[in-house]
């Protein structure tokens, strides 16, 4: 790990006269939907601040390092990121654990009420909290709905490249992936509406990457209403992932697929997210899905299991209740790495 010193981050982003580090100066900030957040930051966060995780058994270090060898400069084999979690999860968790009981979890109501805050706050989207279904994360969550809509044999519907652990849940399921090739043109890719549609016809559910890893697309009203519509047509349930949507990038906005106008699109579809990604709590094991169709919504839970650790409850209640100025200082840092890590890469790696 030595060799990350050697990248001289901070050099890269004076020398290109980057102003993305703009979050540690508690300066205003725009959200992902685009809207101005006028509130400036309670404290400022030094992501630059070293912190090693070797020796912790995690995966990103630890399990790379079991398997090429103790010379790793850089870990990107995984979404995973090396920052302390935020003040208000540490904190959260101590004062949980000071009790020294773990004792069955009744779940608490305001853990709900975090999850429909956080998605009304940062992007105007209302969810009814009766519609909200808990799980341990998304990959069981996507798994109950393939179970009530795709029988073993039966076609998911992908647009490709797609994130490599659909094909795990496709595999677990004991379906077939049905792979729709996204065309690349002038660098970007974008769907080939054509193939979509012919391979929708012989799909049972489509899982949606919204935002799209790793293309790192975020779709547009026009896209996903597109999507939505063939997928309505032909009687493919729309699985919609949105869990890497707080990490949209400058520039760019997120639109929820439940928040089309088109109700019958919307209700054709369920939606999942967690907070793993956004906090670095993936090993906390939580994460939710919704719908605003009722049959639909009963059809999944009657596949789904959820048993939700204590810890795992009270870090992301804690994250999605004090977690927004650390995530706004957050996101463009990692809009910083990207850049950085793109030059380096051009400059450096044949």
């Amino acid at each position: 790990m030595s060799g990350v010193s050697r990248l001289d981050r901070r050099t890269f982003l004076r020398g290109a006269g980057l102003t993305a580090l703009l979050g540690a100066t508690g300066a205003e900030k725009a959200s992902a939907t685009g809207r101005a957040l006028s509130r400036f930051a309670r404290e400022p966060y030094d992501f630059d601040a070293p912190f090693d995780r070797v020796g912790t058994d995690c995966t990103k270090w630890d399990g790379a390092i079991a398997e090429f060898g103790d010379r790793i400069e850089v870990g990107m084999g995984i979404a995973d990121m090396d920052f302390p979690a935020p003040p208000g999860v540490t904190r959260a968790l101590a004062e949980r654990c000071a009790h020294e009981n773990w004792g069955y979890l009744r779940m608490p109501a305001s853990y709900i009420e975090a999850i429909v805050a956080w998605n009304e706050r940062r992007y105007g989207l209302s969810i009814d909290p009766d519609t909200i279904e808990l799980t341990t994360g998304v990959h069981a969550a996507l798994i109950a709905a393939m179970h009530a809509f795709v029988p073993p044999g039966s076609r998911v519907l992908l647009t490709t490249p797609v994130y490599s652990g659909f094909y795990g849940d496709i595999r677990f399921t004991r379906t077939v992936a049905e792979e729709s090739p996204m065309q690349l043109v002038d660098g970007r890719y974008r769907i080939d509406f054509e193939d979509f549609e012919q391979r929708a016809r012989r799909a049972n559910v489509f899982i949606l990457c919204n935002p799209q890893n790793p293309t790192g697309n975020v779709w547009s009203p026009e896209d996903l209403t597109r999507m939505g519509e063939i997928c309505l047509e032909h009687r493919v349930v729309v699985l919609a992932d949105e869990i890497h949507c707080d990490f949209v990038t400058s520039g760019n906005r997120y639109t929820p697929f439940a928040s089309l106008p088109r109700r019958d699109i919307v209700d054709n579809s369920l939606t999942f997210k967690a907070a793993s990604k956004t906090f670095s709590l993936s090993a906390m094991k939580t994460g939710w899905y919704f719908s605003t169709n009722p049959d639909l919504l009963e059809r999944v839970r009657s596949h789904t299991r959820a048993d939700l650790s204590t810890l795992g409850v009270v870090a992301t209640e804690a994250a999605l209740r004090e977690g927004d100025d650390w995530l706004d200082q957050l996101v463009p840092y990692l809009d910083a790495n990207h850049s950085f890590a793109e030059a380096y890469i051009r400059d450096n790696v044949p």
